[in-house]
């Protein structure tokens, strides 16, 4: 199954992508800035590697909460695995300092994910609604048949966008069920970036922990 549709707060995306776009710091002449993905690294990479990964990105944290701990930093969160939409907003209200900014989720097992903007810190409801808008606006027999699925609570939350304080996150960081807290900082890019008088963006594209894409 393979569809994009764009309504509203709610994204939906049937993903075929080159993994070879994952994480690669890269020039847009169209878009005239630096770009670099967040959030993961794809399935297919070795256990090594995503390990290595990881371990740089939230080494990384560290070194800024300890550097600059008040400052701001927008941040995409993965999770160890699916979580249901009161276990996120269980998490994220431990943590009122922190301004949560959209929920990325899907059916577990399945190619596919879905992003809706978070409104007033209430997870649910906004996923609730998107999905609700969604299933009115579009035709699509294997689009409803994935709709139906997630509103009758067959969804599960695999990253969280985010925006708070360098320390804040730090600490966030620590809870059991996170896999990554990845920054949209990246001292190289933003090297980069600044010598040539670009800027530097970062795109998302959250690893799912079952694989799927």
């Amino acid at each position: 199954m393979k569809f994009k549709l764009v309504i509203s707060a709610v994204i939906v995306v049937g993903l075929t992508l080159c993994s070879g776009f994952y994480y690669n710091s890269a020039f847009s002449q169209s878009n005239k800035e630096f770009r670099t993905f967040v959030g993961g690294l794809p399935s297919k990479e070795t256990a090594a590697k995503k390990a290595t990964h990881q371990k740089e990105r939230k080494e990384m944290l560290k070194r800024m909460s300890e550097k600059l701990p008040n400052g701001n930093v927008e941040a995409t969160v993965t999770f160890q695995h699916f979580l249901s939409l009161s276990e996120v907003q269980k998490l994220i209200d431990k943590y009122p300092s922190i301004e949560i900014k959209r929920v990325w989720y899907w059916v577990p097992g399945q190619d596919g994910r879905a992003m809706t903007i978070v409104k007033g810190r209430d997870i649910k409801k906004s996923v609730d609604d998107a999905i609700k808008r969604l299933e009115k606006s579009n035709h699509d027999v294997n689009v409803k048949e994935t709709l139906d699925k997630m509103s009758k609570g067959n969804l599960g939350v695999f990253s969280i966008s985010v925006k708070g304080k360098y320390s804040h996150l730090n600490e966030m960081s620590n809870e059991e069920v996170i896999k990554l807290i990845d920054v949209h900082y990246n001292e190289g890019l933003e090297k980069q970036a600044k010598e040539a008088g670009k800027k530097a963006r970062y795109v998302e594209l959250p690893e799912k922990p079952d694989g799927s894409r």
